[in-house]
């Protein structure tokens, strides 16, 4: 800040308080960019869709290309497939022997 500070400093030696309170409101915009960013990422939505998708009230609902960054993340080594044959059985199972839960209607 004392180096953005130094550069704010008027012809005559004082610093201009408009100048000071700039720079401070977007050094605090750029922090809150940063942690929307952070928070909000590609990868973070990406993982937030697919702990969503395992809801049973979600669109997506036990579907391969929507869980596949969760497992990714836990290392699960198994490709597209494998996980979509594992979630069908587990899907078909839940809609079989669990009727008190809501399933997502189109």
């Amino acid at each position: 800040m004392l180096e953005l500070t130094a550069l704010l400093v008027l012809g005559n030696g004082s610093v201009s308080n408009w100048d000071v309170q700039k720079q401070a409101y977007f050094s605090i915009l750029d922090s809150v960019v940063g942690e929307m960013t952070a928070r909000f990422g590609g990868s973070n939505l990406a993982l937030l869709e697919a702990v969503e998708s395992l809801l049973s009230s979600s669109k997506a609902f036990m579907q391969p290309a929507a869980v596949k960054p969760l497992a990714d993340l836990l290392q699960l080594q198994s490709d597209l497939e494998t996980l979509e044959a594992e979630l069908n059985v587990g899907a078909t199972f839940i809609r079989r022997n669990c009727p008190h839960i809501q399933l997502w209607r189109p």
